[in-house]
């Protein structure tokens, strides 16, 4: 779960959308409602054109894109299923553990 982070606001058919999107490589869909969607990508500026483009010829109108990278919180739910506030008494661990991995510890 390393990448990109996608928010992709729209009009269209919600049901289709992760149908409409598995076909293309690098693209997980991990929430979806009435008009909004959370996608992970190993590469947005790689995979967004490919996207858009498919989303519009299935009907799709974009009103709004966003991109940013997974956080590290987001790679530790994902791998542990718990967020860290959830690890007492690990927490200066974990907290230290991520200073490392960021480079400034």
């Amino acid at each position: 779960m390393e990448g990109d982070k996608v928010s992709i606001s729209f009009r269209g058919p919600v049901e289709r959308l992760t149908e409409i999107l598995s076909g293309l490589p690098g693209i997980a869909v991990v929430d979806l409602n009435d008009n909004h969607a959370e996608l992970i990508t190993s590469n947005a500026a790689t995979a967004l054109p490919s996207m858009v483009e498919k989303l519009c010829m299935n009907g799709f109108t974009i009103s709004e894109v966003r991109i940013r990278e997974v956080t590290l919180d987001e790679i530790f739910i994902k791998l542990t299923g718990r967020r860290i506030s959830d690890e007492p008494g690990r927490i200066k661990e974990v907290m230290s553990m991520r200073r490392m991995i960021r480079g400034s510890g």
